[in-house]
């Protein structure tokens, strides 16, 4: 069903499955909330909340220093608990690798009742709070524009290198999703025939790409996400203050990192040469062409070898 607009200027969307409980079907919710915002980020006074683009979840601005992204529906609530867990270890670590910041995020819980009363339910409503990094963000897809853009780059690969060099395995407690999944979803949009094929086929298929594509180096944390939208600057765009929106984290290979990003030749040479200051070895697979287009032409030839073999 299409997006509804309520009288609080919220919009909500209805999906099936009864065990999807939605902030929208809570008793005044607004307010529970703006409740659970006060209480979070320390507040005297009830915050008059401000819709902020976001992902996943409802991402509501508080006040000028903090941010609270709830989870907007309760299958929700585990990945941003999960990205909780995974900026309390990976921030200190990378604290003391580089100077660009990431959140300082603590979740917090607020028990509401249901929407039916007569059955004397609670809902759960889970919000993660974010001291607002200072800065700005650049909301376009590179930083094309900017005359230093090449030094951004450079940044950028220095940091991703610092976060591919931390020890995922040590944390057991956070299930890292694999990056596979996430291919086998861009693959389906990729080739449409495969919604065609049964499952077995694309598992194989899958299998030869991950080889071929990217081969079968050592898995790292890739943030997944490394977009300009979740990178700050300062005030003058010469340097990056921070980077934000580790909810797409994913182990995998050093080369996915960049399959989700919209970054030119000339970006990924600039980001490789600040990757191989830290690490000595190259983020990108041996080609001409960028991540996307080596996956893509990769997956076609694969397809048609393994249809006609």
């Amino acid at each position: 069903m299409p997006y509804d607009k309520n009288h609080n200027g919220f919009k909500r969307k209805y999906l099936p499955g009864k065990h999807v409980m939605h902030l929208m079907q809570l008793k005044d919710y607004r307010s529970c909330l703006a409740t659970l915002a006060k209480s979070a980020a320390g507040l005297k006074n009830i915050p008059d909340l401000q819709r902020q683009p976001g992902g996943q979840g409802l991402t509501l601005a508080v006040n000028k220093s903090h941010i609270v992204k709830f989870a907007f529906q309760s299958n929700e609530i585990e990945t941003l608990q999960n990205t909780v867990s995974l900026l309390t270890v990976l921030r200190p670590y990378l604290k003391n690798k580089t100077p660009i910041q990431v959140p300082q995020v603590r979740g917090v819980v607020l028990n509401v009742p249901a929407a039916d009363a007569k059955k004397n339910q609670e809902a759960q409503i889970y919000g993660a709070v974010y001291p607002i990094i200072p800065g700005t963000f650049y909301h376009k897809s590179t930083f094309a524009g900017l005359n230093n853009r090449y030094d951004l780059m450079e940044q950028l690969g220095e940091f991703i290198a610092h976060l591919h060099e931390f020890d995922y395995q040590k944390h057991t407690h956070i299930p890292f999703k694999d990056y596979k999944s996430y291919l086998m979803e861009d693959m389906l949009h990729m080739i449409g025939k495969l919604s065609d094929e049964k499952i077995s086929f694309k598992k194989r298929l899958l299998n030869s790409v991950c080889e071929k594509a990217f081969g079968m180096g050592k898995n790292v944390l890739c943030h997944y996400d490394a977009m300009p939208r979740n990178i700050c600057l300062n005030a003058d765009a010469t340097r990056i203050a921070g980077v934000i929106d580790f909810g797409c984290a994913v182990v995998g290979p050093r080369a996915f990192e960049m399959t989700n990003t919209d970054y030119t030749k000339q970006d990924l040479v600039a980001l490789n040469k600040g990757y191989k200051r830290v690490t000595r070895g190259s983020i990108l697979p041996n080609t001409h062409d960028t991540p996307q287009n080596h996956l893509i032409k990769t997956m076609r030839d694969i397809y048609a070898r393994m249809k006609d073999g």
